[in-house]
């Protein structure tokens, strides 16, 4: 969910992943699924779309990582055929 409990705004997202003992800050933009969807379909056809979850090895590394991404997928793969023009 957005931080501004906004579902349908985009937002910029500064995330911070850690590697190797130093943090990284990863930008990304949040948007809706509609949003993602229409700017795809402008110019491919989905053939699947995918919201991954954590692999179980992950529980055990970090509980709370696990829980989060169980319950808020931060991850979109969308699978799509190049449309022919």
């Amino acid at each position: 969910m957005s931080e501004k409990g906004d579902y349908f705004s985009k937002e910029l997202i500064i995330d911070i992943w850690k590697r190797e003992g130093k943090s990284i800050e990863v930008p990304f933009y949040r948007r809706s699924l509609q949003a993602i969807c229409q700017e795809v379909l402008k110019h491919f056809s989905l053939e699947k779309i995918i919201e991954p979850q954590p692999v179980k090895e992950l529980e055990s590394k970090d509980k709370k990582a696990y829980e989060k991404l169980m319950k808020n997928p931060h991850f979109l793969i969308i699978k799509g055929m190049k449309q022919r023009q």
